[in-house]
């Protein structure tokens, strides 16, 4: 008999490996338990690899698709893109984030877009790569 993993302890370990910056273990043990937690609980992975910086793992979790990529996080106003967008070093992130079909025009806090929270925080990289993905300047 096969015993099912809490999804509450597989979480854990997920996001003690994402803090640790550990992208094998995180992969190798995501890829197992896909199927174990729910949308929220991977939108929340999402937040975390982006907080985190963690391409790679943000690349992972996209390409399985169990995830929102337009879902306003659980403990936050922004979309992954919404966040990403804030800094200029997590610019491989919004590329990748717009790969997987994040929606540039998205009203990522109840008003502003993603190419508004780029020039709010300067982020002239994401502001013309959001443009060039047809991001709307209004």
């Amino acid at each position: 008999m096969d015993i099912v993993p809490n999804p509450d302890d597989v979480m854990t370990r997920l996001i003690e490996w994402i803090e640790l910056k550990d992208d094998k273990k995180f992969q190798d043990n995501y890829q197992t338990n896909l199927n174990i937690i729910n949308e929220e609980q991977h939108n929340v992975l999402l937040y975390k690899a982006i907080d985190n910086n963690l391409i790679d793992i943000v690349e992972e979790i996209l390409k399985h698709g169990h995830t929102n990529i337009n879902k306003k996080g659980l403990f936050s106003t922004y979309t992954p893109l919404g966040l990403a967008v804030r800094k200029e070093e997590k610019y491989a992130i919004v590329q990748c984030l717009i790969k997987y079909n994040a929606d540039v025009n998205y009203r990522i806090n109840y008003e502003d877009t993603p190419i508004m929270e780029a020039i709010k925080y300067s982020n002239w990289p994401a502001f013309r790569l959001l443009h060039e993905n047809g991001a709307d300047i209004d």
